[in-house]
């Protein structure tokens, strides 16, 4: 599995060799069809979600609030020191799309073994 778009871009340039594999291993890619659901209203999230291709939609009480593409994230705060939460809105896919996923338990630990990478994660995705 090599990373890819959305996780490259925020990795590629500014993280060691060892970080990259280390990501590469703990990120999950999954594809959803028009009118998927990605995370629904009162989910548990403990990830952070990358749009790698097409368009997702954020739904508060039906209404549509926003659109995610390419390059956009949702989900989990990345902070160390956040808590896992619960969705405040539904994240359904509008087209094709692709989601990268890296779980809050794996990013921890990756910051643990690669502090250097904290301030270059900070920075890229506050």
């Amino acid at each position: 599995f090599i990373l890819e778009d959305c996780i490259e871009a925020v990795v590629s340039t500014q993280s060691t060799g060892g970080c990259r594999r280390a990501l590469s291993s703990r990120v999950e890619r999954h594809g959803f069809t028009p009118g998927d659901y990605i995370v629904h209203v009162e989910d548990c999230v403990d990830c952070v979600y990358f749009v790698v291709r097409g368009h997702v939609k954020i739904l508060r009480d039906g209404d549509v609030i926003g659109i995610l593409t390419k390059g956009d994230t949702f989900g989990e705060k990345w902070w160390p020191s956040a808590s896992s939460g619960k969705s405040n809105a539904d994240i359904q896919a509008m087209t094709y799309a692709e989601i990268e996923v890296l779980d809050h338990t794996n990013l921890r630990e990756i910051l643990v073994k690669f502090p250097d990478y904290w301030q270059m994660w900070h920075k890229n995705l506050k």
